[in-house]
């Protein structure tokens, strides 16, 4: 998980604008109903504007319309639910694996075949992979 991001290095490398303290720490989403400390949720339909009042989250994500309905400290933006939407891959970026065999099986397989396939490639092993807590594989 990256480290958390003042609103203000939010605005920085997203856009927005920061009405309230911009140094509140967020590592997280959520949602205005679940949201807690550290987490930021978002308002794009006025019909969840009851649940801002009530939102444990240390910010919001509102658009301009919206901006004066909460004292929370947000990031206004004319397309909020976009911009979360950005801010959700920011906080959680994708993870990818390594290329190739991990080193935990490596010594163990036999024999790996690979063949083409319509979508990708196949692996099939010729041992059962079993692994128990503190063992290694096969």
């Amino acid at each position: 998980m990256p480290e958390p991001l003042t609103l203000a290095q939010i605005a920085a490398r997203l856009g927005g604008r920061v009405v309230g303290d911009a140094e509140v720490l967020i590592s997280q989403v959520g949602s205005l109903e679940s949201a807690a400390a550290g987490q930021i949720a978002f308002l794009a339909n006025s019909k969840y504007r009851a649940k801002l009042a009530t939102t444990r989250a240390a910010a919001v994500v509102l658009g301009p319309d919206a901006e004066t309905l909460t004292d929370l400290p947000r990031l206004v933006s004319k397309n909020p639910y976009a911009y979360f939407a950005r801010l959700s891959q920011l906080l959680n970026p994708a993870v990818r694996p390594q290329p190739g065999i991990d080193q935990i099986l490596q010594p163990e397989l036999e024999r790996v075949h690979l063949g083409r396939m319509r979508h990708g490639i196949h692996v099939s092993l010729t041992r059962k992979v079993v692994r128990r807590r503190g063992q290694s594989a096969i």
